[in-house]
């Protein structure tokens, strides 16, 4: 007889009217700095490892529009090093990083194409001349000699976020090497950087996917940053990058009044804090002045546009919606599941799944300052007009106007959607990055984390209400025919590539390496105490450890 192991994770049920509040897993430190930084400390003692993060309120919506593609590239530049890493000799390097920075200039000025390859070789000499000295990769090499994975950033329209986990008792190098990295960082390796940059341009042209997220964003918010350029940026800003224009960007944009720092897993708050307050302290002081976009203008009845950015025809209906801070985000977030969602119940998953069309979803596009909502459809490839395709979706649209859907099924969004960001905050990285969103758009941490409460209160009413203001008649519809337009690639400049082998190491290597570790204690699951075992009829077992952190609970039989 095959003995049969049940293992059951039940949660602990936690109630209104604050996960913080109620459990100490969830709950965040906030404080702020004599220089302006804010600081939010989650301690985590169930976590076997830290996640640690800066985040700056500064994304590509905050770039002048002459310059685009500042915030990301900037992202990348800030892996180098500054004048004390990331060099083995910064007064031998300089020269030819301040010839590199005049060069960019011209750069920026030339018009002609053999100008500008004439000038790109220049830069390519005092590259190659300084990359004797630069060591671009020792900022990785010194995270991973503490343990660190995950070492990485990301860039969106509202922020910049570098981060990577760790092992607690290294806490104190994560500390010193992060504080340091923002203090007169230099933007070494930039030409090979901006060949990077090039490479995921060219890559997102070629993904049509992403291509079509991009045109709807342009026709739904034609005024503001949202739809007027990329994160990526213009083609025309990355031919023409300005270093000197950069560091501007950092400059302005980098200060301690307008970041954050982020800690959350297993490490001592009393510990950190004193470390904290004399390393970050040195990171520039001041504000930024809050940037207010303009509304999107606003549409006038169904206006039509025709591209061509699909394989088979295709149309893409874009609404304008809300913002992040709204009131009415929340019964959007229920009205965007109700049309379509992974359990395939929503209104557009029933065309399909009825076979009544090829495909069908929606697009959310939900930014901090204005929001939209694209419904696209695919009709079938034969025998099945656009126009057919298009009634069929609008007599969806107009079920979810009208109201006729199930209290269950109201019931089952609100449940569906508060279990997935209930889940998300389980895991440490994902906590942490919800702790940067929460301090970019300007909520409190017990405020954001109330999400699936306040989702809870959502009514009906609320539903069909924001159903009929948002998803009427005003719309871009764009119609896309088969085929793609002649995009644009960028050309990779021709000049020598740049190998360092990066043997040698900066002077502050050396201090990190000699700031002591904490001692590393290793917690090992204890059956007696983590686990509770029951024996069952038949001899079966049943294993049961508690979920700390909030009411969900899986269960897995093994035979």
């Amino acid at each position: 007889m095959k003995k049969l192991l049940l293992v059951c994770l039940t949660l602990a049920l936690l109630g209104p009217p604050s996960y913080a509040q109620e459990n100490s897993v969830l709950a965040v430190e906030s404080y702020r700095l004599t220089n302006g930084l804010t600081v939010f400390l989650n301690q985590d003692s169930t976590a076997n490892r830290v996640f640690g993060a800066v985040m700056v309120n500064a994304g590509a919506k905050h770039e002048d529009p002459s310059a685009t593609g500042m915030a990301h590239y900037l992202e990348h530049l800030l892996f180098k090093g500054t004048e004390h890493f990331g060099t083995s000799d910064f007064e031998k390097e300089k020269p030819h990083l301040d010839s590199i920075n005049v060069l960019y200039e011209r750069l920026a000025q030339a018009q002609a194409d053999d100008e500008r390859e004439s000038i790109q070789l220049l830069i390519n000499e005092q590259a190659l001349a300084a990359s004797a000295y630069g060591l671009p990769n020792e900022f990785d090499k010194m995270l991973k000699s503490i343990g660190g994975t995950g070492i990485n950033a990301f860039t969106n329209m509202e922020m910049t976020f570098y981060h990577n986990s760790f092992p607690g008792h290294e806490i104190n190098k994560w500390l010193d090497l992060y504080a340091a990295r923002f203090q007169n960082p230099i933007f070494r390796s930039f030409q090979s950087e901006l060949e990077v940059v090039y490479e995921e341009k060219n890559r997102a042209m070629d993904n049509f996917q992403r291509k079509i997220g991009e045109e709807m964003q342009r026709q739904i918010f034609p005024n503001i940053p949202y739809g007027q350029w990329t994160v990526l940026g213009k083609i025309e800003h990355l031919k023409n990058p300005s270093l000197i224009r950069m560091y501007q960007f950092f400059e302005e944009n980098y200060k301690a009044g307008n970041m954050a720092l982020i800690l959350s897993g297993n490490f001592d708050p009393a510990f950190v804090k004193p470390i904290i307050e004399e390393k970050f302290n040195k990171l520039p002081a001041g504000t930024v002045e809050k940037l207010v976009l303009d509304q999107p203008t606003p549409f006038k009845g169904t206006e039509v546009a025709k591209k061509r950015m699909t394989p088979v025809k295709a149309s893409f209906e874009g609404y304008h919606t809300v913002g992040n801070n709204h009131p009415d985000r929340l019964a959007l977030d229920v009205v965007e599941y109700l049309l379509f969602n992974g359990a395939e119940t929503g209104y557009l998953n029933q065309l399909m799944t009825s076979n009544q069309i090829t495909y069908s979803g929606v697009i959310p596009m939900t930014f901090n300052d204005a929001g939209g909502l694209v419904v696209f459809y695919v009709p079938k490839i034969v025998g099945q007009s656009l126009g057919k395709a298009e009634r069929l979706v609008e007599a969806q649209l107009d079920k979810l106007r009208e109201g006729e859907f199930s209290d269950e099924m109201l019931a089952a969004a609100k449940n569906e959607l508060a279990q997935s960001f209930s889940s998300n905050l389980e895991n440490v990285t994902e906590r942490g990055i919800m702790i940067g969103r929460a301090f970019n758009q300007g909520k409190s941490w017990e405020d954001f984390i109330a999400y699936p409460q306040k989702l809870d209160l959502v009514r009906r009413e609320d539903v069909l209400r924001v159903a009929k203001q948002y998803l009427g008649k005003d719309r871009i519809r764009v119609i896309s025919r088969t085929g793609f337009a002649k995009g644009t690639k960028l050309e990779k400049p021709n000049y020598k590539p740049i190998v360092t082998e990066q043997k040698e190491q900066s002077d502050y290597y050396a201090e990190f390496e000699a700031i002591p570790a904490l001692p590393f204690q290793p917690r090992f699951l204890d059956f007696e105490h983590d686990v509770a075992q029951i024996k069952m009829q038949g001899g079966h077992q049943l294993l049961v450890a508690n979920n700390p952190i909030n009411d969900l609970f899986e269960l897995e039989i093994k035979f």
